[in-house]
């Protein structure tokens, strides 16, 4: 009689398997073409696939997680987390200006005065000078972040 060895628990830092009711312990399954693969069934983390059962679990047992990788993803994660939060900003009450501009709003609707007075500061200092209205990050800023976690997020999914 052989000896099947018991599946370690999920090898990602994400899983919240532990932290969920009921049994979401990794499991062996067969994949469609006859070979095997260990799937957690919380986060869906898939480990190699492999000829045969014990192999699938020797597979998953020994497998570790890329720690350069998820240090990018964290510093990914935690730059989009600080850009998001420049959209969150209340922006202070220019008191001197707010009824008039308040009127001019309310007058011809705010999105055509945020619009307009974009344009106007992009014909006085230039195309894309900074400072225009955006909701939210500015693009370039919102870019910068979005390669960053692009990148992080390829190599995480090529090490799975």
């Amino acid at each position: 009689m052989t000896h099947t060895p018991t599946l370690k628990p999920c090898p990602n830092p994400w899983c919240e398997a532990d932290e969920r009711e009921g049994d979401f312990s990794p499991v062996v399954r067969p994949t469609s073409f006859g070979n095997w693969q260990v799937c957690c069934t919380s986060c869906q983390q898939k480990g190699p696939v492999t000829t045969n059962e014990p192999h699938a679990i020797t597979a998953w047992n020994t497998r570790t997680v890329e720690a350069g990788g998820v240090q990018e993803l964290v510093e990914a994660a935690r730059e989009a987390r600080e850009c998001l939060r420049l959209g969150a900003v209340v922006p202070l009450r220019d008191t001197a200006n707010y009824d008039e501009v308040s009127a001019l709003g309310n007058r011809i609707g705010f999105g055509a005065l945020m619009a307009t007075a974009s344009l106007a500061w992009r014909d006085e200092c230039g195309e894309m000078a900074g400072g225009e209205f955006v909701c939210g990050p500015c693009r370039s800023t919102s870019e910068k972040a979005i390669v960053k976690i692009d990148t992080a997020l390829s190599k995480w999914e090529a090490s799975k």
